[in-house]
């Protein structure tokens, strides 16, 4: 996302990741993968709006934001 690509992903634990910025698919269905990789390859709109709404997503988040927060946790977990 962070790089312009549109996004293809599971609906495992990434739908609270990239929001409305990818096409959902179930991991385990291959055709719902193909499905997938189909619309994003033959459907040039979507691919127009995966593209700046991932870059929009990605903005987000922040590497620096993450480790403190992170880091937040892990000692207050030492405690």
């Amino acid at each position: 996302m962070a790089c312009g690509t549109p996004v293809l992903t599971s609906t495992s634990s990434l739908p609270e990741l990239v929001g409305n910025a990818a096409v959902l698919v179930d991991p385990r269905d291959v055709a719902s993968i193909a499905a997938g990789l189909l619309r994003i390859v033959t459907d040039g709109p979507l691919r127009d709006r995966l593209r700046v709404l991932g870059l929009e997503r990605a903005a987000l988040y922040d590497w620096d934001v993450t480790a403190r927060a992170t880091s937040t946790v892990l000692h207050a977990a030492a405690r």
